[in-house]
């Protein structure tokens, strides 16, 4: 391995451990503590079987899996048909206007299916599927380069709209709403 070969693969370590690791460990421990909040509120409201649990679990993993890939899908394909039919500048203008509206879509569609998920964990959880996702399949399998990280206006500020919308999507369908106060 040549010295520039080493040089190369040392700052792909460097980058993925930046970008891909630190988030998915404090992705770990945002759901670990929302877990175990749902776990315990779980427990005091419903004497379901042991097995019944581990399949709503399961089922709560999927539906969540599946909004995220759906929203990195439409991402996906704001792009491709982005680049197409209008210049870079242009295509990744357009995603990053895209992006957010594709996701708080997704986010209003999960916290109806899952009215009891924390909005925090979930935005996080989207964005850093969405990382994950732009990193070993976009950059490592279909582009082959990493050149993509570099745009900020192409892939870090849409992963800081996703995150904001998401989150802010999903606490503006906690918030109480009562319809029966009169305007004074």
């Amino acid at each position: 391995m040549s010295k520039d070969s080493e040089r190369e693969w040392e700052g792909v370590t460097i980058f993925y451990t930046k970008t891909v690791i630190f988030p998915l460990v404090f992705m770990n421990l945002i759901f670990q503590i929302d877990i175990r909040r749902s776990r315990e509120k779980f427990a005091k409201h419903d004497n379901r079987v042991e097995s019944g649990r581990k399949g709503s679990e399961m089922k709560k993993s999927i539906v969540f899996l599946l909004h995220a890939l759906a929203g990195w899908i439409g991402c996906g394909a704001v792009m491709a048909v982005g680049m197409r039919l209008l210049s870079l500048q242009d295509a990744l203008l357009v995603h990053l206007f895209a992006a957010p509206l594709i996701f708080a879509l997704i986010s209003l569609s999960y916290h109806k299916k899952a009215p009891s998920a924390h909005p925090l964990p979930v935005a996080a959880g989207f964005t850093v599927i969405v990382m994950a996702m732009d990193f070993f399949l976009v950059a490592m399998v279909i582009q082959k380069s990493f050149e993509m990280f570099r745009s900020t206006m192409g892939t870090w500020v849409p992963f800081g709209t996703i995150f904001i919308s998401s989150w802010m999507t999903g606490w503006s369908m906690k918030k109480p709403r009562d319809s029966t106060k009169k305007q004074e």
